[in-house]
């Protein structure tokens, strides 16, 4: 695919897996409950989100550097993270850690992660549709737990090899939250996008699974 203009400078963790093959099964891994009945029975990984964020104007997205960390917390993570979506994602999907640019807020959070999907599908960071996926609540499970969930639909081994980093996760950052992102092309809404996102060491920190071959950073 081809990749968006690249403008501005940021320091990025990054990790991603591809290799072209055939769409995901939409079943899961067999076997694989994470999160039971309650599951939230109308989040569609292929289909348009119910919880819309937009964003008007097509900012450049910034350079991606591969950091080799410091030994604080969102170094450390991306790096176990960036070999756990090594091990597990299957070739129809694409895996990465999240930039790890800094921010203070969950607003900032989410227009960082909004640029980084535009710039791996190749569309404008208003053509992609944000759903807030509602976990850690009295009545819910963790973001992490959900996260892992969720990726039951991507297919491979993801569901049970991230859920380790997921609750580590949730555990260890702040403003933790699971978004699905869900990219337009035209009429057409692409796959959704799966994202764990939280802020640590005052930076962006996280994980996403693409579903589709996408070329990652």
């Amino acid at each position: 695919m081809r990749r968006a203009p690249v403008a501005a400078t940021a320091l990025f963790l990054l990790a991603c897996v591809r290799e072209p093959s055939e769409r995901a099964p939409q079943g899961g891994d067999a076997g694989v409950d994470l999160i039971g009945a309650s599951d939230a029975a109308s989040l569609d990984l292929g289909g348009a989100a119910e919880a819309v964020t937009r964003a008007d104007a097509f900012v450049p997205d910034a350079t991606f550097e591969v950091a080799t960390g410091d030994g604080g917390f969102a170094a450390d993570f991306a790096v176990r993270a960036r070999a756990a979506i090594a091990a597990s994602a299957p070739p129809w999907t694409c895996g990465s850690v999240l930039p790890a640019v800094p921010v203070g807020s969950t607003d900032e959070a989410r227009a960082t992660i909004r640029q980084f999907v535009a710039q791996v599908v190749g569309v404008p960071p208003g053509d992609i549709d944000m759903q807030v996926v509602e976990c850690a609540t009295p009545t819910t499970r963790s973001c992490g737990v959900s996260f892992a969930h969720h990726l039951g639909k991507s297919g491979g081994s993801l569901s049970t090899t991230l859920l380790a980093p997921a609750e580590e996760l949730d555990m260890n950052a702040a403003s933790v939250e699971e978004t699905i992102w869900s990219p337009r092309r035209g009429d057409t809404t692409l796959p959704g996008d799966v994202a764990l996102a939280g802020i640590a060491d005052g930076v962006l920190v996280g994980m996403i699974v693409f579903n589709d071959s996408y070329d990652c950073p």
